[in-house]
């Protein structure tokens, strides 16, 4: 792939993982290497199928959201952030891109390293595209973006009570 850049999706609007698979799907249509790496989703989420064309790495552990997770949980969470990005960064040259899934939100909540991120970022090959999700603006991540797409919620369900609903958020 030529120039790749680094993408950004965020904010508190639905679609930022929608759009990040979209980008996937159009990579690996044409023939790409394409990894996604989730940081605070695991298959429970309903985005993944046996047979996708591309490959995928979750955390190992299957508890729900964060704000539900006791004090043992969310030390559990942040290891599997932590081991999906050492993974990631083994495998990363076999790719041409590379989606973080969430990767805004495991910076601000602690679970994965900022200093590993950003060497990740900084010394990406120039060919590799990496595709960033997630709902905080995070200035350091942001300087080193060339495309950063804020998805803006203008009413959401969830705000009437509507829960996940399976085969929709979920």
């Amino acid at each position: 792939m030529d120039n790749g850049i680094i993408q950004i999706y965020y904010g508190d609007g639905k679609g930022k993982t929608t759009a990040a698979l979209g980008q996937a799907l159009r990579c690996a249509g044409r023939g790409y290497k394409v990894l996604y790496a989730a940081f605070l989703k695991n298959t429970d989420s309903g985005e993944f199928f046996n047979e996708l064309p591309f490959d995928i790495l979750l955390p190992e552990y299957n508890y729900g959201f964060w704000n539900t997770l006791s004090e043992n949980e969310r030390i559990y969470a942040k290891k599997s952030a932590a081991e999906v990005l050492n993974k990631l960064i083994e495998q990363s040259v076999k790719y041409d891109m590379i989606i973080l899934d969430e990767l805004l939100d495991a910076l601000q909540l602690g679970c994965v390293d900022r200093t590993t991120v950003m060497k990740l970022l900084s010394d990406k090959p120039t060919s590799l595209e990496i595709v960033i999700t997630g709902h905080s603006f995070d200035k350091e991540i942001f300087d080193k973006a060339e495309c950063i797409t804020e998805m803006k919620k203008v009413k959401h369900h969830f705000d009437k009570g509507i829960k996940c609903r399976i085969g929709i958020e979920k």
